[in-house]
């Protein structure tokens, strides 16, 4: 149960609100135990195994064991780099995304269900409810940070529908539990495909900005310039000297850069619209560029799609007024 756990912190570092959870309750069904020490040992030693694999590829990757989940710890205590950057969501933002993304239209007949599974188990509520309740209070929400939970309260859904056959079979006979069943299970599996199938390119661009930093090529101060996240390069940086000076906004970089009165020296762009990329490398000299020439040149091609494409890019500027 210890290795699981950590191993689940390591895929998604969002899971340590429900492996907490999950360790609270395994902790209460151990306490009716005469000797509560040797299992809880045990439960911890399995942590611990767990998370070397972590440990592990942090040392080689950034240099510091545990860095990128320490960094991101400390951006959520601190309200995400003052959430001003990371954009401010309602606490009802999950609650709306799981009535007309997840499983619309059956949405309002599975949130009584799972609600009524997470009472009936109590594993599943200590795992999900935690979870739940911490990514409604952070003032950046994005649904993919609940994908993790989808099996669970499927399966919370499914437990409170046998309570239902079990409790009332006749009414049980009368609804279309059938549809609902499969309906469920095929959502499920969709939204965990979409989960996994989703590859997150920001490590391999500061992947880049460490192997420029260490080739000399890049200062050790720069610009780091984004529409949001603005804090998400520390995430990634494994020297602690080489962190972004200051923080600029995409429109804030492109009114300076336009008027001439940006400030020579070095800038990381990030999810910049490929119609934009005639104007920086007019001014700025390229570093890197997240797509390739050739790419670059299929896109141009493209005309009125450029809008939808995006780059990352590393540059050194130095605008004349």
């Amino acid at each position: 149960a210890g290795v699981l756990s950590s191993l689940a912190v390591s895929f998604r570092l969002q899971m340590g609100t429900s492996c907490f959870g999950f360790g609270l309750w395994f902790l209460w069904r151990l306490a009716s135990q005469k000797s509560l020490m040797r299992p809880a040992l045990s439960f911890g030693l399995g942590i611990a195994l767990g998370l070397l694999p972590m440990a592990l590829v942090d040392s080689l990757t950034f240099g510091k064991a545990f860095l990128p989940a320490w960094n991101y710890f400390q951006y959520a205590l601190s309200d995400e780099d003052g959430a001003g950057a990371w954009g401010k969501n309602s606490w009802t933002e999950y609650l709306v995304g799981f009535l007309t993304i997840w499983y619309p239209p059956v949405s309002l007949a599975l949130l009584p269900l799972i609600s009524w599974g997470l009472w009936l188990s109590p594993v599943l509520g200590a795992i999900v409810i935690p979870n739940l309740l911490i990514h409604a209070l952070l003032s950046h929400k994005e649904l993919r940070y609940l994908s993790p939970m989808i099996p669970f309260w499927t399966l919370a859904a499914f437990i409170a529908w046998e309570e239902v056959e079990r409790r009332w079979p006749a009414l049980s006979q009368r609804l279309p539990w059938r549809f609902l069943q499969r309906y469920a299970l095929l959502m499920a599996a969709l939204n965990i495909i979409a989960a996994l199938i989703v590859i997150n390119p920001q490590p391999y661009f500061y992947q880049k900005v460490n192997n420029l930093y260490e080739a000399g090529t890049l200062p050790s101060e720069f610009t780091f310039v984004a529409n949001s996240r603005s804090g998400l390069s520390e995430f990634y940086m494994k020297h602690p000297e080489a962190q972004p000076k200051q923080k600029l906004l995409l429109d804030q970089f492109f009114e300076r850069l336009t008027k001439s009165q940006l400030s020579s020296g070095a800038y990381v762009l990030q999810r910049v619209e490929f119609d934009k990329l005639a104007l920086v490398t007019k001014h700025c000299h390229e570093l890197y560029n997240s797509i390739s020439p050739w790419k670059q040149a299929v896109y141009r091609s493209t005309g009125k799609l450029l809008k939808f494409r995006y780059f990352d890019g590393i540059y050194t500027c130095s605008v004349s007024p």
